[in-house]
């Protein structure tokens, strides 16, 4: 069986829609800044209370991988220097 490496912040699990969210918004330039209605309709086979529970999930304040301004959410890049893959 294939191992499968995730990127996971040191001592702070995340949940599976948590994860999908800031790999793309991490990994797709066009993801970054992104309106909470943007999210959804990147995440159609996703209900909007999914994407509002991870987004919730990743501003929490031990997280604090999303920062919102004017309303458009992107990584914290400062925060990604405590991923690690596991």
């Amino acid at each position: 069986m294939r191992e499968i490496n995730w990127a996971e912040p040191f001592d702070k699990p995340l949940s599976g829609a948590a994860k999908g969210v800031l790999a793309t918004m991490m990994c797709l330039p066009e993801s970054d800044y992104l309106t909470a209605e943007e999210l959804y309709s990147r995440f159609k086979a996703d209900p909007p209370m999914v994407i509002d529970d991870a987004i919730a999930e990743l501003m929490s304040e031990d997280k604090q991988f999303l920062i919102c301004v004017n309303g458009r959410y992107a990584v914290n890049k400062m925060k990604l220097l405590e991923i690690n893959t596991i």
